[in-house]
Parts: C-alpha cells; structure tokens; sequence
C-alpha cells in the first residue's frame, strides 16, 4: 500500500471513529439530541473537519477537570474566546479525540490525562465568540481527574487566569451556557 493510500486509510478510520463516538453520546436535552446529529451528519458529508482546512468549522475537545471529590472544576479564562471555559482545542488531523485530550492537557496545564471516562459525555456545536468569533466549534466533552492541590501551569498565552471552582456555581454564569448543561449529565457518569 503507498503511504498515500495508506494516510488516507488511516484518516477515514480516525473520522469513523469520531462518528461512533459521538453517536455513543446519550442527550440529556433537545439541544444536544440535534448538536449530536447535526455531527454526525457533517462528519459524514464534509471533505475537511480540521483546522487549518476548514476555517468555517472544525473538530475539537473540551475536557472537565474534575477534582476527587467531584465538586470542582478548573476553568481558565480564555484569551481568545474572551470567557471562561475548561480547557480544551481542536483536534488536530490525525488525532483521536483522546490523544487530541491528552495533547491540550500537557500543552494547555502541562499534565498528563487520566480519563475518569474513556469516551464523550457531552457534545456541543456552538458559534465562537471573542477574538476568533464566527465559526463552528463541533466539541465532544470529556472527564479527567484532577486535584486542586496541584500546581497547574496554565501557559499565558491562553487564557489570562484560571482557578478551581465549584460544580454547583456554574449553574450561575451565564457566559457560557454549556457548562451547566455539562454539569447537569454528571451524574449519569460519576456513579
């Protein structure tokens, strides 16, 4: 097989497996019963899902940093989306979207991933806004451990603060909707 064929291969099995993925995802709401289809349906019929292919909307991860007892977040305020938000970045060609995890947790806090849950919990498709506002972000949400007690090393770059913040007052920031939403399908994965 030439390394074209091969590459080609590779790359049509990787977006299989992110249209499996996400039809694993159970909705919790109307919203995110049409985000999901409206996925699946692009990934099937779009040439490019990636940055910097297709700049009107592209493939990427959102990861909750969930401390041990399950009470806490971290979320950083984003420089270019101009709110806060968990980590996370597109996922790069190639990539799966638990190596694309991995990739922004040692870039975005310089820690290793340790999935709480190996698969997506939560998708969302969501217009950017702030600085690279007007785009598609097609997101699948994952759960990593995390502890407040370590020293995450946010690179300034993206985001201009982050802190650990309690579950149950994210239902009172509005900036970003889907971090309630998010919250609200724990349950059914922390058991």
């Amino acid at each position: 097989m030439n390394s074209e064929k091969k590459l080609s291969t590779e790359l049509l099995a990787t977006r299989i497996s992110y249209i499996e993925a996400i039809q694993n995802i159970i909705p919790n709401d109307p919203i995110e019963a049409t985000d999901i289809q409206d996925a699946i349906q692009w990934l099937h019929s779009t040439p490019q899902i990636h940055k910097p292919h297709n700049m009107r909307r592209h493939l990427g991860v959102i990861f909750l940093v969930l401390s041990p007892d399950r009470q806490y977040t971290f979320i950083m305020n984003h420089r270019k989306a101009q709110t806060w938000l968990p980590p996370g970045g597109h996922v790069d060609m190639g990539l799966s979207f638990q190596d694309a995890v991995r990739l922004e947790m040692r870039e975005e806090l310089q820690k290793e991933a340790i999935f709480i849950y190996p698969n997506p919990f939560f998708l969302t498709n969501t217009t950017t806004q702030g600085l690279n506002a007007g785009h598609i972000d097609t997101t699948a949400w994952f759960l990593v451990e995390g502890n407040p007690n370590d020293n995450y090393q946010v690179i300034e770059k993206e985001a201009s603060e982050a802190n650990w913040i309690k579950l149950s007052l994210l239902k009172n920031m509005p900036d970003y909707i889907h971090l309630s939403r998010a919250v609200s399908k724990l349950p059914q994965y922390l058991k």
